[in-house]
């Protein structure tokens, strides 16, 4: 996936890629999501993501990432929260 295919959508609040069988993601892919706060990726075929894929989410609480291959490398994440509301 390009990274500018985002490009103008900065609104938008919720995304699901969910099932689309992306097997990669840059980690600039979502720059443009300033405001999102919903993200779907479930069901993708990813075993990697870089830590900084999330920096340009700041009002991002929602995140599903089931049922992907990922691997946690715990030397390169600086906090991971998995506490349940």
């Amino acid at each position: 996936m390009d990274v500018g295919v985002f490009d103008g959508l900065g609104n938008l609040e919720s995304l699901s890629l969910s099932g689309s069988k992306l097997k990669s993601l840059e980690k600039e892919i979502f720059q443009p999501f300033g405001n999102l706060k919903c993200l779907n990726l479930d069901k993708l075929q990813l075993t990697f993501l870089d830590p900084e894929i999330f920096a340009y989410m700041p009002y991002l609480s929602d995140l599903d990432l089931s049922e992907n291959e990922l691997r946690i490398y715990k030397d390169r994440l600086k906090k991971l929260d998995l506490e349940l509301d």
